[in-house]
């Protein structure tokens, strides 16, 4: 197991952002390639802040290497991002590509979902406040 040090040691405001980001997600899942690659971005620094600054928190070496990879990931679709996959009418050739894209989308989708549940980066408390309703007890 990986302790990650830092500043801070409680979840507070990252927590909520997170929790915040991570519901708005549902909203962007129709959105550009473009957009969806930045607010996956954003999820990505908001759990490797909440992770660096968590002085308690024991993260596995093959967790931080999920977390790593992840943010590699991001910078592939940024690096192979090109405006034509976001246009409709270019949807033959852009295909394959955009198909690419996806796939990464979803695994970094995935590892950052994964982590945070794991290592309970965002609580039920501060999802149900967010959504303003109580979920069972």
């Amino acid at each position: 197991m990986y302790n990650k040090g830092g500043a801070g040691g409680s979840r507070g405001g990252m927590s909520w952002i997170l929790a915040q980001t991570i519901i708005f997600q549902l909203s962007t899942l129709d959105s550009s390639l473009q957009a969806r690659i930045n607010h996956l971005s954003l999820i990505h620094s908001e759990v490797r802040a909440i992770i660096s600054a968590k002085n308690d928190l024991q993260i596995e070496k093959d967790d931080l290497e999920k977390l790593n990879e992840t943010g590699a990931n991001i910078d592939s679709l940024r690096d192979s991002y090109e405006p034509f996959l976001d246009d409709p009418d270019a949807k033959n050739s852009a295909d394959q590509k955009r198909k690419t894209s996806e796939k990464l989308i979803d695994i970094s989708r995935y590892n950052l979902l994964y982590l945070t549940e794991k290592y309970k980066l965002v609580d039920m408390k501060t999802m149900q406040e967010i959504n303003g309703i109580a979920w069972g007890d």
